[in-house]
């Protein structure tokens, strides 16, 4: 069986308003969550601690430094890897960036999609994939995206598919 033999009206029904909601609330509990503060990592060991929870044994959190504010700042995304079946060095990458902007709570920017980074992580974990999917959720993006373009340079220099 593969993600392919699951009708999308079973995947999409699983996804529970709930879940999102709990997310969204979780992550807003994290007081602005700027890339570089102490509620922005901590909002990094949660997500990594939620992936693992949905069962993913490789999580990764990518450190990779930016400045910001004229301030060399130690930043990270949080990455969780579902390994495909048949074509696992073919990614596909479902991503959000994870920080916050320093006046506000991050709830709609970007927590619903953070929050439905996750979501889709939770419904897709036991469900064989051809290729490989990535959740990524990416830092300092409020500042120029940064944590995604660290992503890709790598990813660029890996060879990635």
């Amino acid at each position: 069986m593969s993600v392919a033999d699951v009708p999308l009206s079973t995947l999409i029904a699983s996804i529970t308003q709930d879940s999102l909601l709990s997310y969204v609330n979780r992550l807003q509990a994290y007081y602005r969550r700027a890339a570089g503060t102490d509620s922005n990592y901590a909002s990094r060991d949660w997500i990594a601690a939620r992936f693992a929870a949905f069962g993913f044994d490789s999580v990764v959190i990518d450190s990779f430094t930016s400045t910001i504010n004229s301030v060399p700042t130690p930043c990270q995304n949080v990455l969780a890897y579902k390994i495909g079946t048949v074509y696992p060095n073919h990614q596909v990458i479902i991503g959000a960036h994870r920080d916050g902007v320093p006046a506000g709570p991050g709830a709609d920017d970007n927590g619903s999609g953070t929050a439905a980074v996750l979501e889709i992580a939770r419904v897709l974990k036991d469900v064989p994939t051809d290729v490989t999917i990535i959740f990524s959720l990416y830092d300092a993006e409020e500042y120029g995206l940064f944590g995604s373009a660290d992503y890709v340079k790598r990813a660029y220099a890996r060879g990635d598919s």
